[in-house]
């Protein structure tokens, strides 16, 4: 409801500045990655596997082919996520 998001404004905000800590996907080890909240240890578990069969990520879309990754997730990750080495 557009009265509920008006009131919540008022009182909240993100300063434009604002960075979220990106998790370095392709070293992430299973404790930092199953800490994020939009990651459980059964993704976790996944992604560290798949990285161990296929190498190093090199965009979000390579996390598709993690079979237990599901595309709403995979969007809320996006600002979340570093694909340094």
């Amino acid at each position: 409801d557009s009265t509920v998001v008006e009131d919540v404004a008022k009182d909240f905000f993100v300063e434009s500045t604002f960075q979220p800590k990106k998790v370095r996907i392709n070293v992430a080890k299973h404790d930092e990655l199953a800490n994020h909240p939009y990651i459980n240890r059964a993704l976790a578990r996944a992604i560290e596997a798949y990285r161990f069969q296929h190498g190093n990520f090199a965009q979000l879309d390579d996390l598709r082919k993690v079979q237990l990754m599901k595309s709403e997730t995979l969007q809320k990750l996006k600002p979340y996520l570093s694909f340094d080495p």
